[in-house]
């Protein structure tokens, strides 16, 4: 049977998902006590026991300067002895369902791995959503950098990142979701790096390198913000996640399709088509 949670599933929903990631049971307790909502959990159950779940994350598409009502899908899985069944094909379908009741234009997801970009296409998502990933060494950054007028208090994260992303279209974050990310960005050993001009997060990566999931700077600044990342942390190089049209001349970059959308409503249908390059940011590991 397949419905939304109940607070009385809440042990049995941080086991599946232990079961299925792995992640520690103090990550897990965090997501529950921030994020979860059950009205907004998909579960499928068995004899009572949920075997399957996925978790709806309120935000909002911007396109175009205007938000429509979306979803972020996160935290998908199916219990090991029950995969391949078709479990998880049934979910999305009554994620949609759901979705579309509630007059929800959207619902956005990032896949974890390269091969679940075909499997969400067989449900009509589509990869929309595209970053810039620059790489940049510390002897790039060896001299002063100018920076110029502040611009950034950290109390007011989420009008500082809404305007930042207002050149293209991008999905869009309230309070709570963005003080949520900086956050679990600390269970992966992360840094929330703020100055005057701007803020990054900032996770060790493999061999000497950090990567900065979202760096949110004006142009003017950006250099700066990169520039007080090397001097606070030892980093040779840093890998940077940004909007696709983010530019750094020195540097070398690729552009990766990261995330993907699916049309619920009329209008989404009528739009979707005409939408590329738009920018995912802070995904949730």
């Amino acid at each position: 049977m397949i419905s939304t949670a109940e607070n009385c599933n809440i042990n049995d929903l941080k086991n599946l998902w232990q079961i299925c990631f792995g992640d520690e049971r103090e990550y897990i307790d965090f997501f529950f006590e921030n994020r979860f909502v059950p009205s907004d959990t998909v579960v499928y159950e068995l004899n009572g026991k949920p075997l399957a779940q996925l978790f709806l994350l309120e935000g909002a598409f911007r396109i175009s300067g205007t938000e429509y009502p979306s979803y972020y899908l996160y935290g998908a899985c199916t219990h090991p002895s029950f995969r391949r069944r078709g479990i998880m094909g049934e979910l999305l379908d009554y994620a949609r369902e759901l979705s579309e009741r509630r007059k929800i234009d959207f619902i956005c997801l990032v896949p974890a791995e390269k091969h679940l970009f075909d499997y969400y296409s067989k449900f009509s998502y589509k990869p929309v959503f595209t970053k810039k990933q620059i790489t940049v060494s510390r002897h790039e950054f060896t001299e002063e950098t100018k920076i110029f007028a502040p611009h950034f208090n950290p109390n007011d994260i989420a009008l500082f990142r809404s305007r930042f992303l207002t050149g293209g279209d991008c999905f869009v974050w309230n309070l709570a979701a963005l003080n949520y990310a900086v956050k679990e960005n600390e269970f992966s050993d992360g840094s929330f790096y703020v100055s005057d001009y701007g803020y990054a997060l900032v996770r060790p990566a493999d061999g000497g390198t950090g990567h900065v999931i979202e760096i949110c700077s004006p142009d003017e600044n950006r250099l700066g913000i990169i520039n007080g990342i090397f001097k606070e942390f030892q980093y040779e190089k840093l890998i940077i996640d940004a909007p696709a049209d983010l530019s750094l001349n020195r540097s070398c970059c690729e552009k990766i399709h990261n995330a993907m959308a699916l049309a619920v409503s009329g209008r989404a249908e009528k739009m979707i088509d005409n939408i590329s390059g738009a920018y995912f940011g802070l995904p949730l590991e």
